[in-house]
């Protein structure tokens, strides 16, 4: 006789508010010559969302450089050379995800791995330590890091200090290329620049990687499989003006995912389209995105939260080992698959495509 498993439900989000701090204020008993020669203050007026979020990552960055310079410590020299080629990043580890979209055509696209939606669908965050350096390479949707029960990286556990929002490309390209540097050490990886880029814009990544590799050459003059600053900047053939050039739109993708099979008639189906590397089986977080993509739950954290929930609570009942198999899944009467839709029966999973 075990406890029943809660299941989604809409729970109420708890969104944790920045605390409020005051500007200190105060006017010069005696104003100086040169104070009397400077310009009024411009009139008050609020900044937006955005502008506020710029502005604390400008002076983060401010901090860190000043950090940097009081250490008296030399510059770090330059990365070890790297292989020219880059292997291609595990599905599981970095989002990557093949996607069917309505027009039939199957491509890889990055997907937060806390919602399951598409990286490129809302702002990003990426995590720092107290000193404003990285903390790790991933990225999350910055709602979802902002919402997550602990300040630790999902994805690989390493603890941060605060996420940080990813600044745009096109009107901070300075910020831009400190954030990307993983290592802090002024230099980009090839494979640095692709993560972040993949994250803001809804880019066929196979062809984009492909161009990528192509063209590397040009900002890569020495080499070695990285990107200096002064690389990154030079006009007309560093990577900025390479990156500009090649966000076209025979790369860019409609973000639009064709429906999966209904799990209540066409449980094979379901399985397979789930079962992305083809082993037969599905670990927990493959069956938590299955299920969250199946009801449609990405956009209500507290929908995900509860699904995952209610996933780690079922799964080992079914299973004692890290995956479920195909036959454990849908055995009639007494498979996982049963218990998920008697459980879930008052959510309706989104619309299958027809013929499946």
């Amino acid at each position: 006789g075990g406890g029943q498993a809660a299941v989604p439900g809409g729970l109420p989000v708890a969104v944790p508010t920045p605390p409020g701090g005051s500007v200190p204020m105060g006017l010069p008993v005696t104003a100086t010559p040169a104070q009397r020669q400077q310009p009024p203050p411009p009139p008050f007026s609020r900044e937006t969302e955005e502008e506020r979020e710029e502005r604390e990552l400008a002076q983060a960055l401010a901090e860190s450089a000043r950090l940097a310079e009081a250490s008296q410590q030399p510059p770090p020299p330059p990365p070890p050379a790297s292989p020219p080629h880059v292997a291609r990043r595990s599905n599981s580890s970095f989002g990557l995800r093949p996607r069917t979209g309505s027009d039939g055509v199957t491509r890889q696209l990055a997907e937060c791995a806390v919602c399951f939606e598409d990286l490129c669908a809302e702002p990003c965050a990426v995590f720092w330590d107290a000193s404003s350096r990285r903390v790790c390479g991933h990225l999350l949707h910055y709602q979802c890091a902002q919402e997550l029960p602990s300040k630790s990286c999902p994805l690989c556990r390493c603890d941060f200090d605060k996420a940080v929002v990813l600044p745009s490309l096109e009107r901070q390209p300075e910020v831009w290329f400190r954030t990307c540097d993983v290592k802090g050490d002024g230099y980009l990886s090839k494979q640095e620049v692709i993560n972040v880029l993949l994250s803001q814009f809804p880019l066929d990544v196979d062809r984009f990687e492909a161009r990528m590799e192509d063209a590397w050459p040009q900002v890569d003059p020495n080499g070695d499989g990285y990107v200096s600053r002064d690389e990154f900047f030079a006009p007309e053939t560093g990577l900025l003006a390479l990156v500009r050039a090649n966000l076209t739109d025979d790369m860019r993708v409609e973000p639009v995912e064709a429906a999966p099979p209904d799990v209540r008639t066409q449980r094979n189906a379901w399985f397979d389209h789930f079962d992305e590397d083809k082993t037969g089986s599905l670990t927990q977080e493959e069956l938590t995105r299955a299920l969250v993509k199946t009801y449609a739950l990405g956009a209500d954290l507290a929908q995900v939260r509860t699904m995952r929930d209610f996933v780690a609570a079922v799964f080992p009942a079914f299973t004692a080992e890290a995956t479920i198999s195909r036959d454990a899944f849908l055995r009639p009467g007494e498979g996982l698959a049963d218990t998920i839709i008697a459980q879930l029966d008052h959510l309706s999973p989104r619309p299958s495509p027809s013929g499946v």
